[in-house]
């Protein structure tokens, strides 16, 4: 039976192990793929009017440099933990930054936090459109939120065989090379699917919103689509 001293040192020897071997390349591809992401961070954070929830997009930014470092150091199940957490700050971001009343009850007593289904279902009210819209998006095989946040959910959650932690020593708690390398495409996914959603809940306002994530959206729905998503 090893002690904690060696189970420590393991560990160690493991995550200085995983930052020698494409460590920055794998920050690199992770800060990458938040790229679109950090577009609407900015975004927002130019319109806002007041103070109100600019902590979350605060957090919203910081969650991707907690990825990052998560996938150099070898924590992958942290690291998808912290790309699930950019969903939930910026998506209750949107939400809250027009409710400062529901803002302040959240900050004084931790309650009344909106998660992503909850912001949805508040949308969809507000915008009748928004269902359809991510329905076209849907079709042409673009990524949605529902779908990436449950992706992410059953690893951070370990909700099955395969998502299960299976550590029985400190250092089998770092992803292998080859798993970690795989963290910027959950990164990606989870940028474009939120991006895909703020295109969508306002796309009437296409010629307000960051260009880059318009164009590619139009560029994958079909000239019908594009009419009808646009308009």
């Amino acid at each position: 039976m090893t002690s904690v001293d060696d189970e420590v040192a393991q560990l160690s020897d493991g995550i200085t192990d995983l930052l020698l071997a494409g460590a920055t390349v794998r920050v690199q591809e992770t800060a990458d793929s938040a790229a679109e992401f950090l577009l609407w961070v900015r975004h927002y954070e130019i319109a806002a009017t007041d103070g109100t929830a600019l902590s979350l997009l605060r957090g919203a930014k910081a969650a991707v440099i907690e990825a990052a470092a998560m996938c150099a150091a070898g924590f992958g199940r942290a690291s998808l933990g912290a790309i699930r957490q950019q969903i939930d700050l910026m998506t209750s971001y949107v939400y809250f930054k027009d409710h400062p009343r529901e803002w302040a009850r959240v900050t004084e007593t931790g309650d009344g936090f909106m998660l992503p289904s909850e912001v949805r279902k508040y949308h969809q009210a507000l915008q009748p459109r928004l269902g359809a819209r991510l329905d076209y998006l849907e079709k042409r095989g673009l990524d949605t939120v529902n779908g990436t946040y449950r992706l992410l959910s059953a690893h951070v959650h370990g909700q099955s065989e395969l998502t299960a932690p299976k550590t029985g020593h400190l250092r089998e708690a770092l992803l292998s090379r080859p798993l970690l390398d795989e963290i910027p495409q959950f990164q990606l996914r989870a940028s474009l699917a939120l991006s895909n959603y703020f295109v969508a809940l306002r796309a009437e306002e296409w010629f307000d919103l960051p260009e880059e994530p318009v164009r590619r959206v139009s560029m994958a729905l079909t000239d019908d689509q594009r009419v009808q998503f646009f308009s």
